[in-house]
């Protein structure tokens, strides 16, 4: 098959197998575009820098990748500089430097609920019938309490609460730009809070699923307790 763009995951330790894939796509490719996306994107500037992509989403997709198609992106071309400097949740290079566009704000539930993953390119995969697949029922964390503990560069929590009380969305801001949830955890950071998806798609995408020939399952979430939190 013939693909326009190449997009990539992985964590820091897969720099150097993502580099490889990267000069292996553009041999093989006539150079198109490649995005990498996922934990790695935790230090967007050492991702693109070392990883050989050309863009790094940070955080949610969707929204950027949108955006991104949009702006040319879908035609197997990267888009503009100028353009995609008005892409928020990027890194890029741009003449030997990395820029980047700062973070773009977790999606609402109804805005999430919009997307609808594709279950018609699992046969695609080999094996798929045996394989188990993952199904998202609930994005993010509804964790954001902040660190007690002094931060390196001197910050410390004011204790001003505004992760403890009010609507979850507005916990992911703090005043200080102290990361939230677990000190070991990206998902508040990556993610934002948790949201959960409608019951009605998530049984429409598990019996497409089913009608492909995929018998194992697998309902998943970075906090699955967390399903219906946001609804209350």
């Amino acid at each position: 098959m013939n693909f326009d763009v190449l997009l990539l995951t992985g964590m820091s330790a897969d720099i150097p197998a993502l580099r490889r894939v990267s000069k292996y796509w553009r041999r093989e490719n006539e150079g198109k575009p490649v995005l990498l996306g996922g934990p790695v994107s935790a230090d967007p500037v050492q991702a693109v820098a070392r990883s050989g992509c050309d863009i790094c989403v940070v955080g949610e997709a969707e929204e950027t990748l949108e955006q991104l198609l949009q702006s040319g992106l879908s035609e197997g071309e990267l888009p503009d500089v100028e353009e995609m400097i008005r892409v928020e949740g990027i890194a890029f290079r741009d003449q030997g430097t990395v820029v980047t566009t700062g973070l773009r704000r977790p999606m609402s539930r109804k805005r999430l609920s919009q997307f609808r993953p594709s279950t018609r390119v699992v046969p695609m995969y080999g094996g798929y019938q045996a394989a188990r697949v993952y199904v998202e029922v609930v994005r993010g964390c509804s964790n954001y309490l902040r660190t007690s503990l002094e931060l390196p560069d001197g910050r410390l929590c004011s204790h001003c609460e505004a992760c403890i009380s009010g609507p979850l969305m507005d916990r992911n801001d703090c005043p200080l730009e102290i990361p939230p949830g677990c000190g070991y955890c990206g998902v508040p950071s990556f993610f934002g809070p948790s949201r959960s998806r409608d019951a009605a798609e998530v049984m429409r995408e598990v019996s497409e699923l089913f009608d492909t020939g995929v018998r194992r399952i697998v309902l998943s979430g970075s906090d699955f307790l967390d399903y219906g939190r946001d609804l209350f």
